[in-house]
């Protein structure tokens, strides 16, 4: 992997270097692309609150190997190239729709060979969590069905915050 607008230090004799995010989840996809497994840091917060930024890693694996299904979540890349990590809500021929857990709208269609790989684990205070299991399962599949209803429940927990916060102050 090349350093591509990163910077590069000394540490212990060894050099270190940041990468860009883009070129680093390129890098990604191609070991995806290889068959290989990856894991890779939770930023942003569209998939809270299943999925905590800057503490939670999701492992990824290749998606030939797996066939796609609503509830699952996916890494896909956007036409502008951005990669996402977003629940698929619903497949149809060749397309699937997605969305953030913590979102409410829907995204699509988006084309089956924009999904560069899934996720079948998350790792989360120091222990892998596999999705596929019946937790993380019956998760993805109650939260997929609620898809309908999330702005009623997000509206009413935002108000339900700035109530509490109210009283506080």
């Amino acid at each position: 992997m090349h350093n591509s607008g990163g910077k590069c230090w000394k540490r212990s004799g060894e050099t270190c270097c940041t990468v860009q995010t883009r070129i680093y989840l390129q890098e990604i996809e191609k070991m995806l692309h290889e068959n290989h497994s990856a894991s890779i840091p939770v930023s942003g917060i569209s998939m809270y609150p299943f999925l905590t930024p800057n503490c939670d890693y999701v492992g990824l694996r290749p998606m030939d190997t797996v066939r796609c299904r609503p509830g699952m979540i996916v890494l896909f890349r956007r036409e502008s190239g951005a990669y996402v990590l977003h629940r698929i809500i619903k497949c149809k021929n060749e397309s699937v729709f997605l969305a953030g857990d913590g979102q409410c709208i829907l995204e699509g269609p988006i084309h089956i060979s924009q999904v560069v790989g899934w996720v079948s684990h998350v790792y989360r205070r120091g222990k892998w969590v596999a999705l596929w299991r019946r937790k993380g399962f019956i998760f993805g599949v109650l939260w997929r069905w609620a898809f309908p209803i999330r702005r009623y429940w997000f509206g009413g927990a935002r108000r339900l915050s700035v109530l509490v916060a109210g009283r506080k102050g």
